[in-house]
Order: structure tokens, then sequence, then C-alpha cells
């Protein structure tokens, strides 16, 4: 009967291979004493070969079987290679360190900007220029650039809007947390409202702006908005005590009579109908309040 792999493997009475051997002399024909004399050294060495010859084929077995036994063994363990407790640790240690150096560098830097820069040049259109960082906000929502929808999250700190007031040298630096207030109120990202004021008058700035009064004060109107239904005017145009009260009826007028009245929910819807084309550009209005908010999304205000 044929012994299976396990059987051959466990047992120790290995089975020798039966090899054919010379013929005795003995069984040769001829004088039998002179042949058993002549022939005593050969059969004494046959008698060692054959010894040796079992001995290599029980120790060539035992080798196969051991071998055999090892692969079954290897076979068994996982494919990756074991880690050392230490490296383990090692291996922790170096993922730990470079997530707090991480953290580190992304860390606010006081003025909505990050300790790590990357400056670059922001779009202005015949206006000063906001150098800044790679400062996004981390607010929650905020829209990638193209997306010019103002219902959305602010974009931009009160910080970053008195910084961007501040380079233009407006009579309104230091309202920056109004704009955002006000803008979360209304569910309008208040990087809107700010360009739509650096357009209309450089920030309370622009020499032909109709809101400056001879005095040297303002009509606080961010939006040149027409003087139709408001009780206190200027020329043609709002005149409001205070710059809470301008940026505050900017954003009702623009929330409730073009979002909610009109159903228009972009900058290109707004703008035909906030600045009507016989007297504005409504191409080049369009352009520089989307310019500017993709700036400020994607680099920030320093």
């Amino acid at each position: 009967m044929r012994r299976s792999s396990i059987d051959w493997l466990n047992g120790d009475d290995l089975p020798l291979p039966i090899r054919p051997r010379p013929t005795p002399l003995d069984e040769l024909p001829g004088d039998h004493d002179m042949y058993a004399v002549a022939s005593e050294p050969l059969q004494c060495s046959q008698q060692r070969l054959d010894e040796l010859t079992e001995e290599a084929i029980r120790f060539e077995h035992q080798t196969a079987r051991s071998h055999f036994r090892t692969g079954m063994h290897l076979a068994s363990l996982p494919s990756a290679p074991s880690i050392s407790g230490f490296k383990q640790w090692l291996i922790l240690g170096g993922v730990a360190l470079l997530s707090l150096l991480v953290l580190v560098l992304m860390r606010p830097d006081g003025n909505g900007g990050l300790i790590s820069n990357w400056s670059t040049q922001v779009f202005s259109e015949g206006q000063p220029q906001v150098t800044n960082s790679l400062s996004a906000v981390f607010l929650s929502d905020v829209r990638p650039p193209g997306d010019y929808a103002l219902r959305a999250a602010p974009s931009l700190t009160p910080q970053q809007i008195d910084a961007i007031l501040a380079l233009y040298g407006s009579p309104a630096t230091g309202t920056g947390a109004v704009w955002f207030d006000l803008g979360q109120q209304r569910g309008i990202d208040p990087a809107f409202a700010v360009a739509f004021f650096i357009h209309e008058s450089g920030a309370g700035t622009a020499q032909g702006w109709a809101g400056l009064k001879p005095d040297g004060s303002t009509t606080h109107n961010v939006g040149n908005i027409i003087c139709a239904g408001y009780p206190t005017c200027y020329g043609r145009f709002r005149d409001y005590p205070s710059w809470n009260d301008g940026i505050a009826d900017w954003y009702r007028l623009i929330d409730v009579e073009y979002l909610q009245g009109r159903g228009h929910q972009t900058v290109a819807d707004i703008i035909p109908v906030y600045a009507p084309s016989f007297e504005n550009d409504v191409n080049g209005y369009v352009n520089v309040v989307q310019k500017l908010v993709d700036r400020w999304r994607t680099q920030g205000v320093q």
C-alpha cells in the first residue's frame, strides 16, 4: 500500500529503495575456494559501500522531510515582514511629529493669514494693489473660485475686511465686524459687499464719488443706492447717519429686492439691474467684482 506524505513525514522506519546487486561469487562457475579467497576484500568493500549507500539514502530522506516541514511552516506565516516593537514606536513617533509640524505651520497668524506665506498680487482695476499670503479663512462652506452666487458663507474675516479697507485708505476702515455680521445675518458673503463698495467709490476714496461732501464727511452710501423711498438724501443718493446704517441698507436691498424679490442669485444676474447699461459698463462691473472675490477666496488678505 502506498503511504501518504504525512505518514512518510511522521515515520521513522523509512522504506529504503531496493537496488540490484551483483551476482554472489558462490553462484559463479569454477573453483569456489579460489574465488572466495580472491574476492574477500571485494566483498568487504561491497558491504561497506552498501552501508554507506543506506546511510546516504536515509540522510537524504531526513533532509527532504526537514525541508518540507520548514516549507509548510513558512507558508503559514504572513507575507509582510514583522516589525519590532521599537520600530513600531519609532514610526508612530515620526507620524505624530510630522502631524504636529503641519498644525504649527497652518496656525493662523492673527491677521487671518497663515504662518506659511505664498505672496502674490491681488487684482485691482485702477485701484491700490493688495498683496497677501495664502490665507484662506478656513470658514465652513467657502465657495471655490468661479462661484458667484451671493448666498454663501463668509470668505473674509472681519480682520481681513478691515485690512482691505485700510489698503484703500477707506474712511470705513474699522467696520470689518459690521460687514461680516450683517452678511451672516442676511446669508450673503461679505466679500461681494466689499467688492461692490470698491467698484462704486474706491471704498469711499474716489475723487468723483457722489457720496463725498464739501466738509469732508460722506453719505456712508456704500453701494450708491438711489434716494427713492429714503427719508434723507444727498443729491440723488441716500444719505445715511453712519456706516452701520449704510452697510445694513445695502444688504437689505440685495437680499429683499434681488435675491428674494427677483430670484437673482449671481453677480451676473444682479448687476445689469443694479447698475443698468445706460449709465454703467455692466461687463466691466461684473468682471471687477468677480475677480476681487476670486482673489480674496483663493489668496486671502494680508
